[in-house]
């Protein structure tokens, strides 16, 4: 399968995609644990090798959120998965776009805390074994020390900071030609 999803409790649900829309009968599946539930208190972590749901299945999940926010956190490579998250974004309160080495910041979004990634991450190690299309960079994404979103500035202790951090004048240089 190239889909798989599991409630790590009662307010998050981590998601596996390959790089085809899910079965029907697991989107259905999915959609109906969802149902009756306040989805404003859900977080959701999903990653995905450039798979979604096809027209059908977000016009399901659409019916089911009712234009409620939920926190959804999707970790992918592709560039046209950015743009679709994007897009959707525009008319699906909560849902956002995070590079792989950025999935501690997607598992935040989702309501995930940092003392729980260590088992967030063992979950979507086991998921993904489940699944029989891989997805190629899942592994050293989860392996590579990804760092929550630093506060005050500062990195975590526990992180190394791979790249200088982007000043406010850096990041209006880069806007303005």
């Amino acid at each position: 399968m190239e889909f798989a999803f599991e409630f790590l409790d009662s307010r998050r649900i981590l998601m596996l995609h390959g790089d085809k829309p899910p079965p029907a009968a697991a989107w259905l599946e999915y959609v109906q644990r969802l149902e009756g539930k306040d989805v404003s208190n859900l977080g959701l972590l999903v990653f995905t090798n450039g798979g979604a749901p096809d027209p059908a299945q977000r016009h399901e999940l659409n019916r089911v959120l009712a234009g409620r926010y939920f926190a959804r956190a999707i970790v992918h490579e592709s560039p046209l998965v950015r743009g679709v998250v994007a897009a959707v974004g525009w008319f699906a309160p909560g849902v956002a776009a995070f590079r792989p080495g950025s999935w501690h910041a997607a598992a935040a979004h989702a309501g995930v805390t940092e003392g729980e990634l260590e088992r967030v991450a063992r979950a979507v190690r086991r998921l993904h074994a489940s699944m029989t299309v891989s997805i190629p960079w899942l592994h050293e994404a989860l392996e590579d020390g990804a760092c929550p979103p630093s506060v005050l500035g500062r990195p975590p202790t526990r992180c190394a900071v791979s790249r200088p951090p982007v000043t406010l004048a850096k990041a209006v240089e880069r806007l303005v030609p």
